[in-house]
């Protein structure tokens, strides 16, 4: 029986090796998808702002729905253009599955979105 208490023990320190390792990993992983998300919403924004410079001052539903239809369409990723800005935020007003704020439908917010535009 005294035999088996070192495997034992080995045991028990791999295994917790083991969940340190992956505690570890884990936690940079969330810390770097965190900062991409930062990122990408710091991009997003930064392109919203040049079709509505007072974004946030605008009231909340506006704001959830540029920022969902800005998610659909992957805003970020768009040339930092206000007719790029403006072609991918409509190209999401027609997606068959947009991210809408709760209580519009899709024709709603497509509507209030196209009001949003400004005429220039």
């Amino acid at each position: 029986m005294t035999a088996s208490a070192p495997i034992r023990t080995r045991m028990k320190k791999s295994t917790l090796y083991l969940l340190a390792g992956t505690v570890v990993i884990g936690s940079a992983l969330l810390v770097a998808s965190y900062k991409l998300g930062q990122q990408s919403g710091s991009e997003a924004l930064s392109r919203i702002q040049l079709v509505w410079p007072a974004f946030d001052s605008m009231n909340a539903q506006d704001k959830a729905i540029i920022s969902g239809y800005s998610i659909t369409c992957e805003l970020e990723d768009v040339a930092l253009e206000k007719p790029a800005v403006l072609a991918c935020l409509q190209a999401a007003s027609v997606d068959p599955a947009p991210l809408l704020p709760k209580g519009l439908n899709a024709d709603q917010a497509r509507a209030r979105l196209e009001q949003l535009i400004p005429a220039d």
